[in-house]
């Protein structure tokens, strides 16, 4: 176990925070403790250090150069330490003249190496951090970027996820607690939301943290506006950094709901088409009876045209039909049927007048008894019922143009 020590044993700290100007320098000292029951010579030694992407402390490994403040520790290469007892080793930190301002991490570690005979031995490391502060203009400044990609889901009444992947980098002087945000929105702030990302505990001066979050629960908008804002304070003095943002695009093309959407336009446009070919059929339906409607009103004009021309004509004829019935009725000889037999002798005899036939005297007296009123009536009927066929002749042609 390796712990700060105040030279005379344990002094409660978990690390080491020095604040030195440039040129200085500082004593400080170590304790390690062997709780093996054997003694034990640990190796020890003082490196760079850094924050690792989960936030924890680290040392360069052996094999690794250090070139920052892990060059300005004093340590002694090795310490043997008996069973159970403890051993305090004092070490010196030098800040150079040439020392930015600003904080510079390093670390102090104990180690011990198992299998000595084999080719490959395993190191076990353990110590602390050593954190200097060199004093002078301190600027805490951060900077951030943001990728993202979509991901839809297959259902369209389900959102989707957006895959960020966002980093942080300290581009000040100073350590920083960081707490990103994010946003996302679609066009016109459709659909915005605000996400917590991860905290960062510590960040030292010249690291990038690269971080990444799923966020669920993202509807499709076509484009989606990802940023992200990272707020950060200084870890010693809580001096605050300006806010740092980035802002990128992504496509989140909702395919499923467009699938759906266009599955409702073709519904709609299958129920307009059917309802204008009901419309149609209704209008052709319409146009139908109106046809027949036409062609019966023409059918009786032509009816009624004719009625005239047969009033008229009875009315003509009745005085030559009326003895002619009454002659058939009487069962008197029709002149039509009497056969005539001409005898020609070669010597002429003068001819002797035959009485009139009853029929022919009637008929004569009808005829001279007709009044003029009745047949100028009767020429008026006739000519009306010729001017009403061939007006009704000529509509029957218009409707036939029409229908053409």
């Amino acid at each position: 176990m390796v712990r700060p020590s105040d030279g005379a044993g344990e002094d409660g700290r978990s690390w080491m925070e020095l604040n030195l100007a440039p040129g200085q320098s500082a004593l400080e000292h170590l304790l390690v403790r062997n709780l093996s029951a054997e003694t034990v010579t640990f190796r020890l030694s003082a490196a760079d250090g850094y924050f690792t992407d989960t936030g924890r402390f680290n040392m360069l490994t052996a094999g690794e150069d250090s070139t920052g403040a892990g060059t300005w520790i004093d340590l002694q290469d090795d310490v043997e330490v008996p069973s159970g007892a403890d051993v305090i080793v004092p070490f010196t930190i030098s800040v150079p003249d040439n020392a930015e301002p600003g904080d510079h991490p390093a670390g102090v570690a104990a180690s011990i190496r198992s299998g000595e005979d084999a080719e490959v031995g395993i190191e076990s490391r353990v110590g602390f951090r050593v954190m200097t502060r060199v004093t002078g203009e301190l600027t805490p400044l951060l900077a951030t970027s943001v990728s993202a990609h979509y991901t839809g889901s297959l259902n369209p009444f389900e959102p989707g996820t957006t895959h960020l992947v966002y980093e942080v980098r300290n581009t000040g002087n100073t350590r920083l607690a960081v707490t990103p945000t994010a946003s996302l929105a679609g066009p016109f702030g459709l659909f915005a939301k605000e996400i917590a990302l991860d905290p960062i505990a510590e960040i030292a001066p010249g690291e990038t943290r690269v971080l990444r979050h799923d966020a669920a629960g993202v509807w499709p908008t076509g484009v989606l506006t990802v940023g992200t804002h990272a707020d950060a304070t200084a870890v010693i003095d809580a001096t605050a950094a300006p806010a740092a943002t980035a802002t990128t695009s992504v496509a989140a093309v909702p395919w499923p709901q467009a699938g759906v959407v266009a599955a409702m336009l073709l519904l709609i446009v299958a129920a307009g088409s059917a309802r204008r070919r009901r419309s149609r059929r209704v209008a052709d339906m319409i146009d139908r009876a109106r046809s027949e409607g036409r062609a019966e009103a023409i059918a009786t004009r032509a009816a009624l045209a004719l009625a005239p021309v047969l009033l008229a004509s009875s009315i003509i004829f009745a005085p030559v039909a009326a003895p002619l019935a009454a002659a058939a009725a009487s069962g008197e000889p029709d002149d039509r049927n009497i056969v005539v037999t001409v005898d020609v002798t070669p010597v002429p005899s003068p001819a002797t007048s035959a009485p009139p036939h009853p029929d022919q005297e009637q008929l004569a007296a009808t005829g001279r008894a007709v009044p003029v009123t009745l047949v100028t009536a009767s020429v008026a009927l006739l000519g009306l019922g010729l001017w009403q066929v061939s007006q009704a002749r000529r509509g029957r042609r218009a409707h036939s143009r029409v229908e053409r």
